[in-house]
Formats: structure tokens, sequence, C-alpha cells
């Protein structure tokens, strides 16, 4: 699966939301990398965001990548990607079986923030299932972050698409399954776990 040139695609910082999206020309591939012409005012973007891309001509190819580098062609605003990772294919697929740490915060019908911890089960591009001390609710939005030990973190926006049947384990955790929405930072070490790491 791959972006073709001449592809119209929609680039976002969060996922599947219109603000802060822009619609985009593929100009050129190569491999792991895209670079694609934003249309109209395009985004205001700086090396290493994270952007969602998803293709207007098959809205199941999706993929994240990182900013590499913002330049201008006269008024036109080139974007080059790096670290496609997409979301439907073999990478959406492979889960990573990784017991990490983790927190997550989340807002309450009060707008109090709640803090839980627990721990991930697995994870791959597109999301993470994991154990979590406290219940969620479905669709509800939670700021996790993820330790990879040695100080590296994952940050990131996930929505709760999946309450696990039976969530409640008998250690005394809530099963959940979270999808990615928007990375702030770390999203390197995500795709750099050793390709023998992941699991069909």
């Amino acid at each position: 699966m791959s972006f073709k040139t001449s592809e119209d695609v929609v680039v976002s910082i969060i996922k599947r939301q219109e603000a802060g999206s822009s619609e985009a020309v593929v100009i050129g591939t190569n491999e792991d990398r895209l670079q694609l012409a934003l249309k109209g005012l395009g985004l205001i973007l700086k090396h290493g965001n994270m952007l969602h891309v998803r293709s207007l001509m098959d809205e199941s190819r999706t993929a994240w990548a990182s900013v590499e580098n913002v330049s201008l062609a006269g008024d036109v605003k080139i974007v080059s990607l790096g670290n496609i990772r997409f979301e439907n294919m073999e990478v959406r697929a492979a889960r990573c079986p990784l017991e990490l740490s983790l927190t997550a915060n989340y807002s309450d019908r009060q707008e109090n923030t709640i803090h839980t911890r627990g721990q991930s089960i697995d994870l791959s591009v597109s999301g993470l299932r994991a154990r979590l001390d406290t219940p969620l609710k479905l669709s509800s939005l939670v700021h996790i972050t993820l330790r990879f030990g040695d100080e590296k973190t994952l940050d990131a926006v996930a929505k709760v698409v999946r309450i696990c049947e039976g969530g409640e384990t008998a250690s005394g955790g809530f099963e959940v399954g979270l999808e990615f929405q928007r990375y702030f930072r770390g999203y390197e070490h995500l795709i750099h776990l050793s390709s023998e790491d992941w699991a069909a």
C-alpha cells in the first residue's frame, strides 16, 4: 500500500478533524517518504510534527508520518514527510505484545481531570490495548504517556474505541482498546521497535 503521485490527500494534525487539516496533492514518493504540495493556506508546520495522511481516492488508505522539511515554491507550501506507517496494512495488523507502564489523563462529566495508571498489553502504530486502574467510557479522549524506559516516552491523545468484554480482570484492571488521534512526541520510539518484536 502506498500513495501515488498526483493523488489528492487530506493531512491533519489531529486524526479525523477538519480543524488543523488541509488538502494536498502528492508530488513525490520514495520508499517511506512522501512529498506533498498543500492547497490553499495550508498548515503551520515545523520539523518533527506528526501528520495523519488520508487519501481522498480511497478513505481506507491512511498513514501517520513525521514532517522532515517545509519549504515554499512561490506561494505553494511543499512538505516532505518521512517515517510513513500505514494504518490499514500489515503494520496495523502487526501488534507488538509489549507491557509498558503508562499514565492516562481524561476529563469527567464535570470537566475535572482524572489521572489513572496502567500497562499496555500490545501496541501498533494505530493504537494499543491497555489495562487501566479505572474504567473509561467508549469514545472518550485520553491523554496517554507510555514509558519505553531509558527516559523514552510516547506522548499522544487516544480515543477509546473498544471496551473489552469482561474488561475487569482478576488482577483488578479494566481492559480497553485505544486508537491514536494525535502524537505529541515519541512517535520515533514506536516505529523503531525492532521488527522481530512485532507479532502478526
